[in-house]
């Protein structure tokens, strides 16, 4: 996993760019930009939470605050 890489939540199928990772925590933001989780980087191991989309998106379509 690295900043960057697109997760889609499968519970409400929206698509969250990882922002930053810090020791074991992740920010992940959606792609609409309205929305910030902070969740454990095992959390996104989890097959019946998240599947990873893509490996990488571009540094132009993650939104800066």
């Amino acid at each position: 996993m690295k900043e960057g890489d697109i997760y889609e939540n499968l519970l409400d199928r929206t698509e969250y760019v990882v922002r930053n990772i810090v020791n074991k925590m992740v920010v992940l933001q959606s792609r609409e930009g309205d929305r910030q989780i902070l969740t454990a980087a095992e959390t996104l191991k989890t097959k019946s939470l998240y599947r990873e989309k893509q490996k990488k998106v571009k540094k132009d379509c993650m939104r800066e605050d």
